[in-house]
């Protein structure tokens, strides 16, 4: 193993128990069916595919857009950069938003 990939798989480590910067957020990737409930279902009859909730404000779910395939997995501890859209929500009870930055965590 090369000193650099020895480093990055340290640093890959050290993200997933402290934040990579100060301006990543704790959050969880949640499937939105699991979540689906009367309040989650558009017009259309569709939940959104994938909720952010974050540890600061489980309350708040966030509709992450530009998700990519490898944190599209239920239950998914991350921390993440993202930015609010000006756009119409996809589903009622999440506010879409843009990620600028996501790294695996454990819990």
């Amino acid at each position: 193993m090369k000193k650099a990939d020895s480093i990055k798989a340290q640093d890959h480590q050290n993200h997933q128990i402290q934040p990579p910067s100060a301006d990543h957020i704790a959050g969880l990737i949640v499937q939105g069916n699991s979540l689906a409930d009367k309040a989650n279902i558009n017009e259309e009859g569709n939940s959104c595919p994938w909720f952010l909730k974050l540890e600061n404000d489980p309350t708040r779910l966030l509709d992450p857009i530009n998700l990519s395939e490898e944190f599209q997995q239920d239950d998914t501890p991350v921390w993440v950069i993202f930015s609010g859209m000006r756009r119409m929500n996809r589903c009622p009870e999440a506010n879409p938003v843009w990620i600028q930055d996501m790294v695996l965590r454990n819990r």
